[in-house]
């Protein structure tokens, strides 16, 4: 695949390049292409989209806010567990809400109880 680049003017960038059919990728890309021009799309919308799916920056930042929000819920289940550990006479209550505005559910928190009351067997 030979890209040759060369400015049109100052606001653009040309990028030109041969697809090979005797290649099996390649052929199989040109089909693509072709599939989404006869539907509509401009070689510049379908490269541009197909470009854009290979950056993978905005996937990180999500998978790391929901980690984020994973380790927070972890942090309360465990917090549970703890308390439920140290006071098991004490009633549990719910913790504060969480910046995400998610919390654990009473119902999650009854069922946690449940299952850790001794003489329950588990398989």
């Amino acid at each position: 695949m030979a890209i040759v680049r060369g400015f049109a003017c100052a606001m653009s960038e040309v990028i030109s390049f041969r697809l090979n059919i005797d290649k099996i990728r390649e052929a199989r890309a040109l089909r693509v292409l072709k599939r989404w021009q006869e539907e509509g799309h401009n070689t510049r919308y379908i490269v541009t989209e197909a470009l854009l799916l290979l950056d993978d920056s905005d996937k990180n930042e999500l998978k790391l806010v929901m980690l984020a929000e994973l380790n927070e819920k972890l942090s309360h289940v465990s917090q549970i567990f703890n308390q439920m550990e140290y006071d098991k006479t004490t009633e549990l209550k719910p913790l504060n809400q969480s910046k995400s505005g998610t919390e654990l559910s009473n119902g999650f928190i009854k069922g946690i109880k449940e299952a850790a009351k001794p003489g329950i067997k588990h398989k």
